[in-house]
């Protein structure tokens, strides 16, 4: 029986009612358990606008130092 993927990492199934599950986990449960791979993809893509909106905001207050 192989080892649940995300149980050896110490990843938070979710809390209660799923109140600390993060986007990246959801899309994954979303693709693979409910196999609704179309709104996976638009919630990794959220993400990925998000982590890029960060990421730019961050290069330009580190440059401004």
């Amino acid at each position: 029986m192989p080892a649940p993927v995300f149980g050896t990492m110490g990843v938070n199934p979710g809390g209660p009612i799923n109140a600390t599950t993060t986007l990246s986990l959801f899309a994954n449960k979303i693709a693979f358990e409910r196999c609704d791979f179309g709104l996976a993809s638009a919630v990794g893509t959220i993400w990925l606008v998000l982590l890029a909106a960060f990421a730019v905001i961050y290069v330009r207050l580190l440059a401004a130092q």
